[in-house]
């Protein structure tokens, strides 16, 4: 009895925590980040019971998205954190809509990693999609659905894949990968080359300068991001191969601090956006009211 007693006590202490923990998920800066994000996802923490270490993580987060235009992931939801750290499950997932990171078993700049590279996947899979009008590609996945002919990712998974399960003739399956990993299939082929251009842009160069299906990955990137580079390598001797991309260190300080330096911009943005319809709406009332005013009769 006094065992049942104790145990109930402890659940309605873990009962009571994980509800304050629930109340706390959207202290001041994270609401205003949402705020200033027309993507409005949602962030879900679980398992969670250090209320400040789930807080930075998902400050961590919302910072690190601050780096993107919302067109890359004006497709995604949610992000969900699981802080359990003995689960077998991958690091990260995602599909179109939906990001999963198990924050628990990884240290905050490879979270990071994980998440630009998952976010690589929400592009792909969920912003640079074609549309239904249009012809079937040869490109098919292994469920035999074609991909669009619009579809803008069909250009670079055609740079090295014939299908989603088959290089191209003549692929240098080492050299022409950013990772063993991206050689595994187009779609990780993706998010590699993604989370490499964004967190070592400058050895992503000197790689496309001597590999020409390299160089195409780098171009197609360029162009996704309208021109936008990076530069957050930490001057590293890299080694030839690896096989995960988000293994590699960066600079973890320098990448929020532009991000940061990216949202507030975006703050000024949105300040001045809205000042300035404000300001069109009283002169549309001014005008309005202008026009109703009677007459002036002459004696």
């Amino acid at each position: 009895m006094q065992f049942l007693k104790k145990l109930s006590k402890r659940l309605l202490a873990l009962t009571l925590l994980a509800i304050t923990v629930g109340q706390a998920l959207m202290p001041a800066e994270i609401a205003y980040a949402r705020a200033n994000d027309p993507a409005r996802f949602v962030l879900t923490l679980k398992e969670a019971f250090d209320q400040d270490i789930d807080q930075r993580q998902a400050n961590l987060v919302f910072r690190t998205l601050s780096l993107f235009p919302e067109r890359f992931y004006k497709s995604l939801n949610n992000v969900t954190l699981y802080f359990q750290k003995n689960n077998r499950s991958p690091r990260g997932r995602a599909n179109s809509q939906k990001i999963v990171l198990e924050a628990g078993k990884m240290s905050d700049p490879e979270m990071l990693a994980v998440l630009i590279h998952e976010l690589g996947h929400v592009y792909d899979l969920g912003t640079a999609q074609g549309t239904r009008r249009a012809a079937s590609s040869a490109f098919k996945f292994k469920n035999g659905e074609a991909v669009k002919s619009d579809d803008p990712s069909l250009k670079f998974y055609t740079l090295a894949w014939s299908s989603s399960t088959r290089y191209r003739g003549g692929i240098d399956r080492v050299n022409d990968f950013i990772s063993t990993y991206g050689a595994s299939s187009p779609f990780e082929d993706f998010g590699e080359a993604f989370v490499f251009y964004v967190l070592h842009g400058e050895e992503f160069v000197k790689r496309a300068r001597s590999n020409e299906i390299l160089k195409a990955k780098y171009k197609y990137l360029w162009e996704a991001f309208s021109g936008q580079r990076f530069a957050f390598g930490s001057n590293q001797a890299y080694p030839k191969t690896f096989f995960d991309a988000t293994k590699l260190s960066y600079d973890f300080a320098k990448m929020l601090s532009y991000a940061d330096q990216q949202r507030r911009t975006l703050a000024r943005e949105e300040n001045l956006r809205k000042r300035r319809q404000t300001r069109k709406r009283d002169q549309l009332r001014r005008l309005a009211q202008s026009r109703l005013r009677p007459l002036a009769i002459a004696p």
